[in-house]
């Protein structure tokens, strides 16, 4: 007799049990579809930070091309005596591009001008960065320098 008892149990477990394994694979490919989302994104992240970062640096460029063109006291005043203008415009580094313009800044002293280099670069990212240059005694120097998103 105590024999059918025991089977008798045994076989209400045999349900439980196939839940639980059912519960524990539905729990695994959660976890697993999440981790792929996770890493998904933070591969995006990563490549946000990375164009982000080569269009900053062809904006570094286009500051940098600007200066060694105006680098030259006689161009220096030259362009500053036309106030505003395009000094540079859609030139091509690597994936990206970069245009600069000059705005010849007023007021008594040495003169002193503020170069704005606008860049894309790869899946359309833009950078800008601006500078405030200053020629006086026959050197050109930067004042200040800002980056923007």
């Amino acid at each position: 007799m105590r024999r059918g008892n025991a089977g008798r149990g045994r076989a209400r477990e045999g349900g439980f049990i196939l839940v639980a394994v059912l519960m524990g694979a539905t729990l695994l490919v959660a976890l697993g579809s999440s981790g792929l989302v996770l890493a998904r994104t933070d591969l995006q992240i990563t490549s946000n930070f990375l164009t982000g970062t080569q269009t900053l640096y062809v904006a570094e460029a286009g500051i940098h091309h600007a200066w060694s063109l105006l680098d030259e006291p006689d161009v220096f005043a030259k362009v500053h005596a036309q106030g505003e203008m395009d000094l540079l415009d859609d030139v091509a580094l690597g994936a990206g591009a970069y245009s600069v313009r000059m705005v010849a800044l007023g007021g008594g002293g040495p003169k002193t001008m503020r170069l704005t280099s606008v860049a894309t670069g790869p899946a359309n990212a833009r950078r800008s960065i601006e500078a405030i240059l200053q020629h006086a005694d026959g050197d050109t120097s930067l004042i200040s320098w800002r980056e923007s998103f």
